[in-house]
């Protein structure tokens, strides 16, 4: 009796085992697709950034994007290493704690750093479609903002890491031994609460913009990507609260830290490749279209190079009514005397008041790629 029950949980130890292996390979196989991704779209956007069609959409922040999800994917890599010990035996345990801090801090400066990307973005825009008269927005006009919110969401973080540090811990289970960081679930919270502010703005100016070309605001794919932000996180924390707080499925230990893996994986590569796919995708598609075929798509309305020319609509106020009721009158009793005089030489002009030409000008409002 005891040989079977030794040969079966032997047998249970090898699948636990070859499962870890698998979560673990699997992660990396994630990681490294996501860095292949950034790499290729962030030397995409250096090199065609004075392409019309690439520089409408802001190359900097596109950069700035790349950036975010990059120190993301680091971040992830880390949290590999400690949920996975027996993957890397030679590591000790003060190394484990390192990696516990420098894995949150930059999973958490990855992803507020997309975010505030995201919404200075739409801000910019936002901010040329006022109608100044030859105005340049440039991407340094709104470092404020970008600033400012990532001294707040670092502020916190450092903040928190100070008042309930997040320690190395391990859990054994069976003959495996996983690894996990303390007060990740406070972490994740405060991430959450410090960026529904932000996901607001991002809804609200992509309202404002929804009116606005789509090549140069690129407010719907935006607003589609807030979405999906939302919906895959409020998926996977219900999922987790279901699985792992509440216990409603009463699983083993090992399932539920499968879950969690599984949930987590998964949530990190669709938040990296989106973030990059709405944005950088398109453009990489039509810059391969010009090239083959001479010429964008048909759908694709080019303004310029990189400009947005904006000829605003003249609402009719009273004095503007006024003036131009008067400018008519004017008008037809020039016609009337024009008419009863010999032939000139020269024709006549009709000379529209300054206050109605200026309110007609065009205007040319620059998104420049600096």
């Amino acid at each position: 009796m005891s040989t079977g029950k030794e040969e079966e949980k032997s047998k249970s130890s090898k699948h636990i085992m070859r499962a870890d292996s698998l979560l673990y390979l699997l992660t990396n196989v994630v990681n490294a697709v996501a860095i292949a991704f950034t790499v290729v779209s962030w030397i995409f956007v250096c090199y065609f950034r004075n392409k019309p069609i690439v520089a409408m959409a802001q190359p900097p922040m596109l950069a700035m994007l790349c950036f975010g999800v990059l120190v993301f994917v680091t971040g992830g890599i880390l949290m590999a290493i400690v949920r996975y010990p027996r993957s890397n035996p030679n590591t000790t345990m003060d190394s484990f704690n390192i990696y516990c801090m420098l894995s949150i801090f930059f999973t958490w400066v990855g992803y507020f750093t997309i975010m505030t990307t995201l919404m200075c973005k739409l801000y910019r825009v936002y901010k040329v479609m006022q109608f100044r008269r030859g105005q340049k927005i440039l991407a340094r006009h709104v470092l404020g903002p970008f600033l400012l919110t990532m001294l707040v969401a670092v502020g916190a973080c450092i903040a928190l890491e100070i008042t309930y540090p997040s320690d190395y811990e391990f859990l054994d289970i069976e003959t495996e031994t996983y690894g996990y960081c303390s007060q990740f679930d406070t972490y994740l919270i405060l991430q959450n609460v410090l960026e529904f502010p932000i996901q607001i703005a991002i809804l609200v100016f992509a309202w404002k913009l929804r009116n606005v070309n789509e090549e140069i605001g690129e407010s719907r794919r935006i607003f589609h990507l807030s979405c999906l932000y939302i919906g895959i996180t409020i998926i996977r924390l219900s999922i987790i609260s279901l699985v792992d707080i509440y216990d409603v499925f009463r699983l083993e230990q090992k399932l539920k830290i499968y879950v969690v893996t599984v949930l987590g994986m998964l949530y990190s590569f669709l938040f990296m490749t989106a973030s990059i796919g709405f944005l950088i995708l398109p453009r990489m598609y039509y810059v391969r279209y010009e090239y083959v075929h001479g010429h964008l798509p048909e759908n694709i309305a080019m303004i310029g190079r990189g400009q947005v020319r904006v000829t605003p609509v003249i609402k009719p106020t009273a004095a503007i009514h006024r003036t131009t009721t008067a400018t008519a009158t004017t008008t037809t009793e020039r016609s009337t005397a024009i008419a009863n005089m010999p032939t000139m030489s020269a024709p006549s002009t009709v000379h529209i008041p300054e206050e109605v030409n200026n309110d007609c000008k065009e205007e040319t409002i620059e998104i420049d790629a600096v």
